[in-house]
């Protein structure tokens, strides 16, 4: 009996060890994938190519 529970206990632990390896490598994937996304608004202009960005003379622009 001892030795089924065990057995048991170690199949548990084992499975809560591949489980949390599993959450730690989808989070680390989230925040790659999102940082790499990000990054590209630091090297895209601020207005795109076939777009203009116009100002009236009224307007004071500080």
């Amino acid at each position: 009996m001892n030795k089924l529970r065990r057995f048991i206990e170690r199949i548990v632990e084992s499975l809560l060890t591949v489980s949390g390896a599993i959450t730690c490598i989808a989070i680390l994937l989230i925040v790659i994938f999102l940082f790499k996304e990000g990054i590209g608004l630091f090297n895209s202009p601020t207005v795109e190519n076939g777009y203009a960005l116009y100002v009236n003379s009224d307007n004071s622009i500080e």
